[in-house]
């Protein structure tokens, strides 16, 4: 029985700093000095989580910000800097099992939470995203809210807890790293303390595209009266389903579409990209099959909105034949200057359909 006791603390310091065992140091001993934080982005989180205690360096002065944190490790840390009160683990118990129903207690996590792995498994962004969330928001907290991967991520970039990688990519099912679940900590902390975080906007637009189809509301502080994807039976020879509706900033090369959009698309000989807003929507068409030989449809101008200039790319599917069963995926482009845009929206001078035969579908008005 004296075995498993020792092999119990030893476990217990191992979570305590993220490190092994043998390597721990305390934060109540002399200050560490973190040698391979030098210029690395989540230096002055790592200083701060330090210094608070509930995370530590290696014994040979080093924090390794890029190993990965596993789900165990990431609860253990957050019910530690949060201040939640954890008993000692009973003999014979995992050490980390008393912190896990310490945040099940407090409505941070839940038990059906992970579908698969362990507690030993690194734990994804996806799931750091959902910790984050309810740990610095009550209304999550209760039994009777459930909150589904898309809202998490949606709720943890409008919170500015979850930022995104290049380009604003919120990469869900990546591993979280040292320095970034000590980055989210501290975030956790800084909202719970009334902070306003800072909020990257291309990981909030992704967010919101994932979750309703649409960034609209993002670029314009306005909701559309429909949600993405929604499929219209154009007749019975073909229907069309709009995956999605993404806004463009043609100002902004971080955004996710940039580089895509200034590469395969265009206009006249005389448009410019500058000081534009595109609307990309991706659209499927689904082709029975049944129409006569050399039948085809010639997609029309889909979309209605005054002052717009309607753009061609280089892989962009402008018709098709109706006579072969298939499924296409291809997407319609439309160009709008930003200012008078805004300035329509803002003052409810605008309108915005989809124009398809025998129908009109009200976007925003």
């Amino acid at each position: 029985m004296k075995k498993i006791a020792v092999l119990t603390t030893a476990l217990s310091m191992l979570m305590t700093t993220g490190c092994s065992a043998a390597e721990a140091i305390s934060s109540a001993a002399a200050p560490v000095v973190l040698k391979d934080m030098e210029g690395h982005w989540s230096k002055e989180s790592v200083n701060r989580g330090v210094q608070k205690g509930y995370v530590d360096g290696y014994e040979d002065g080093t924090f390794r910000p890029e190993n990965n944190v596993s789900r165990s490790e990431f609860i253990k840390m957050t019910m530690t800097a949060l201040g939640i009160s954890v008993p000692k683990a009973a003999e014979g118990e995992e050490w980390y099992i008393p912190y896990i129903n310490a945040a099940v207690n407090a409505g941070i996590h839940r038990w059906d939470d992970f579908t698969t792995g362990g507690w030993n498994t690194p734990i994804s962004r996806l799931e750091m995203a959902r910790i984050s969330v309810r740990a610095s928001d009550s209304t999550f907290q209760r039994k009777e809210v459930n909150i589904d991967d898309k809202a998490v991520m949606l709720n943890a970039t409008k919170a500015g807890l979850v930022q995104g990688l290049a380009n604003g990519d919120l990469a869900p099912q990546n591993a979280t790293t040292r320095g970034q679940s000590v980055t989210i900590i501290e975030r956790i902390l800084g909202v719970k303390e009334g902070e306003k975080l800072e909020v990257d906007m291309n990981a909030l637009a992704n967010a919101e595209i994932q979750a309703t189809g649409t960034n609209f509301n993002t670029v314009f502080g306005k909701k559309l009266l429909i949600y993405f994807p929604f499929t219209v039976p154009v007749s019975s020879a073909y229907s069309v389903t709009f995956k999605d509706f993404t806004v463009v900033d043609m100002d902004n090369p971080n955004d996710p579409n940039y580089s895509y959009i200034r590469n395969n698309a265009y206009g006249s000989r005389a448009f410019s990209f500058d000081g534009k807003y595109v609307f990309l929507i991706r659209t499927h068409y689904s082709v029975a099959g049944t129409s006569n030989e050399g039948d085809y449809v010639s997609l029309p101008q889909t979309i209605h909105l005054v002052g717009f200039t309607r753009l061609s790319a280089k892989d962009k599917v402008d018709a098709f034949v109706l006579y072969k069963k298939q499924e296409i995926d291809s997407y319609l482009l439309y160009a709008y200057d930003k200012k008078e845009i805004e300035e329509s929206i803002n003052k409810g001078l605008i309108n915005i359909f989809l124009d398809l035969p025998g129908t009109s579908i009200t976007l925003y008005n």
